[in-house]
Formats: C-alpha cells, sequence, structure tokens
C-alpha cells in the first residue's frame, strides 16, 4: 500500500530520494507502463483549474515531493485536520509555525516527507544506475541539439550508459510516440515542460512503449548549462523559487501561484 498525501487533490508520495529511486526500478521490473511526476506547488495549482493535467498527475505510477512547498503542506495538513471555524485559530497559530520552520526548523518539518525529491537529481541517479542495469534511455523534447548535448555529458560521467535515442520534437509532432517506441526505452525523460509533458506522456503512456516515462521540464538545460540551479545553500533552504524569480523576473505570476497563493489554498482547504 503506497503511503501518500492529497495536497488539494492532488496525490503526493511520502518518498525520499532513495526510496524514490527504489520505487522507479521496481517499475522498470513491472510489466506494462509507468508514469512518473515530480510534483511541485506550481503543478497542484495549475492543475486546480486543467482537468487534463490534473488527471495526469492523478494516475501517475508515481509523484515525487519535488518543492519545499509540498514538504511545508505535507507537515501543515498532518497537524490541522480541517480549516473550519470552530479552529481557525488553531490553524493560523500551525500556518505561522510551520512557514517559520521552512527556514529555521527543516528537521522537524521535515518529520512528513523527508526530503525534496526533484526531477533534476533523478535524471543524474537514473542514468547511473541504467548504466549498470543495462537500461535503454531515451532523451526526448529541449530545443534542437539540446538532446544530443546532454546525451554527450551523461556519455562523458556514464560511459557505459545505453543512450537509444535523441530528439527535440513538441507534444503534436505525427509520428513522435511510434519514433520513440522504435527504440523500445526502458527510460524515457521528457523535457517538453510542464504541464504540456505531463499530458502528454499521459495521453500516450500506452504509444510510447516506454516502461518508465518521466517528465523532467529544464533539467536538459541544467545539464548542458544552459541554464544554472540554485546554489547548493539555496536548495538546501528550499529557495531554488526565490533564485529563480532573481533571475527570471517574468516568473513572477508563476511563482506567487507557487507559494503565497498555494499557503492560502492549503490552509481553507479540506483535502
Amino acid at each position: 500500500m503506497k503511503d501518500r498525501i492529497q495536497i488539494l487533490g492532488i496525490p503526493i508520495d511520502k518518498v525520499d530520494f532513495l526510496e524514490a529511486l527504489g520505487q522507479i526500478e521496481e517499475l522498470v521490473n513491472t510489466k506494462g507502463y509507468h508514469q512518473v511526476a515530480t510534483v511541485n506547488p506550481e503543478f497542484v495549482m495549475h492543475a486546480q483549474g486543467d482537468e487534463e493535467f490534473r488527471k495526469a498527475l492523478v494516475n501517475s505510477s508515481l509523484n515525487t515531493p519535488d518543492g519545499i512547498g509540498i514538504v511545508w503542506a505535507s507537515k501543515y495538513k498532518k497537524l490541522s485536520k480541517s480549516s473550519n471555524i470552530k479552529c481557525l485559530i488553531f490553524n493560523i497559530f500551525w500556518l505561522k509555525i510551520t512557514l517559520f520552520a521552512i527556514l529555521f526548523r527543516k528537521k522537524w518539518l521535515t518529520s512528513e516527507i523527508k526530503e525534496r525529491v526533484t526531477g533534476i537529481d533523478l535524471m543524474w541517479e537514473l542514468s547511473n544506475r541504467a548504466q549498470e542495469r543495462g537500461w535503454r534511455v531515451f532523451l526526448l523534447g529541449g530545443e534542437d541539439g539540446v538532446a544530443e548535448g546532454v546525451a554527450e555529458k551523461l556519455k562523458g560521467i556514464y560511459p557505459r550508459l545505453n543512450i537509444v535515442g535523441t530528439y527535440a520534437g513538441n507534444p503534436e509532432e505525427e509520428g513522435l510516440c511510434e519514433k520513440v517506441a522504435e527504440a523500445s526505452p526502458d527510460i524515457l525523460f521528457v523535457a517538453f515542460g510542464s504541464p504540456k509533458q505531463e499530458i502528454f506522456v499521459y495521453q500516450n503512456l500506452e504509444k510510447l512503449k516506454a516502461k518508465v516515462v518521466i517528465g523532467v521540464g529544464g533539467s536538459f538545460d541544467f545539464i548542458v548549462e544552459r541554464a544554472k540551479r540554485a546554489p547548493v545553500w539555496m536548495q538546501k533552504l528550499g529557495l531554488e523559487w526565490l533564485y529563480r524569480f532573481i533571475c527570471q523576473p517574468k516568473r513572477a505570476i508563476r511563482i506567487f501561484n507557487a507559494f503565497p497563493k498555494f499557503v492560502w489554498k492549503v490552509f481553507w482547504g479540506r483535502n
């Protein structure tokens, strides 16, 4: 039985990094085709108004907790069972305490979900395991030439990694699924960006014929260094969202949805 929590109607698996890797390995060795999503608060908020995206996340085989907001929401929901008027003061108290804990008591905050499990971190370690296990890997998405650059970078680190295909493509391209299916990958990394990549995978999972398909968003750009991740200290503090805002102020609306609006929704939410 999976240990999951519902956050605004979206299931999140309460796994740490190693547990997520273990579950993905089980999926590779399980009959059928499986979708994996790395869910952050922005995903949860977008799914409130996008039914197809919501269905993709609800039906995913594994949803990892990607984002300090997800870690926070898990703890807050544990402490505050409801949002009715009788316990409003109680809920406000726990809201303040848990938000304070994001910066100053992270260990206490992570008693429900131990840590964030991001797409880029999974991609690095799954490439390592693919080399060890002999899994076939396909890289799909990114701008022209980026997937090939990612393959070169990964092969430089994991020389025995079996990359069976690289292709930019786009979700609407005719024959795209057949191109991937011909390569029979065990792991398919898709970098179309969210929510396009999750919806594409959900709608075409059987056609892609990859054992495990993972949406990795901007991970391709991080690997080829077209984009930079936040400094490690900011990652540990859960402040990658702030770094992205500093580097890309045009993301302000998305970041607003992923933090203050998300907190507000969770505070008043009942699931």
